[in-house]
């Protein structure tokens, strides 16, 4: 599962000069990047496909504590990577994806989804393919903070005073604060303007 370098996604920080094909994730997500690009373009922690592979078969690599399987393993925005020392997936202002180091085992995912499930219960879905059973009070749009465990330290909601992330649309990698929310709309305060982003396109933090 290969593209051509020009077809790449250009939040990527690759080169514009190499190899004709680069790797994509598994899923073509397009706010996530395949593990040998984080190791060997952005951490420079292996120098090709067979080294990232020995990392992996020696269980080196993990994504939100449970080890990478595969080079095209996505790593999605926000999640937790382990290699050489701990990341966090995160975006420039310039919408160029970037590996931060962390110290600490939290992350925060957007709610993406709520399905009713046997005993009452909700099963919550998250941007990062997490999954899971909580009572907590959320909707669909806001963010949670989320242990290492995947259990619910927090919900942060999408509303007035709540700090955010562009991550899709043309300010992505931008961060603003919001004025005031109409259903899926949301009037965000950002650069000395106001603007008004779709509820999908923002990640409150």
């Amino acid at each position: 599962m290969h593209q051509t370098r020009s077809a790449a996604n250009k939040r990527l920080p690759i080169a514009r000069k190499g190899t004709r094909y680069l790797v994509r994730t598994r899923d073509h997500n397009e706010i996530s990047i395949p593990v040998l690009i984080a190791v060997r373009d952005m951490l420079h922690i292996a120098q090709n496909l067979k080294e990232t592979k020995h990392l992996i078969h020696n269980k080196k690599l993990k994504i939100n504590g449970k080890n990478v399987r595969d080079y095209r393993q996505p790593i999605r925005l926000m999640s937790l990577f382990e290699a050489d020392k701990k990341y966090k997936l995160s975006l420039l202002p310039t919408g160029k994806f970037f590996l931060d180091e962390c110290k600490d085992s939290t992350r925060i995912a957007k709610i993406t989804g709520k399905v009713l499930v046997a005993g009452g219960k909700v099963q919550i879905i998250f941007h990062d393919g997490t999954t899971l059973i909580s009572k907590e009070n959320c909707k669909i749009g806001d963010s949670a903070v989320l242990s290492e465990e995947n259990k619910i330290k927090k919900i942060i909601p999408v509303e007035k005073g709540a700090e955010i992330m562009v991550i899709s649309g043309k300010s992505v990698g931008k961060n603003g604060k919001v004025k005031h929310v109409e259903g899926k709309d949301v009037n965000v305060s950002m650069e000395g303007r106001e603007v008004v982003l779709k509820n999908k396109h923002v990640l409150a933090i």
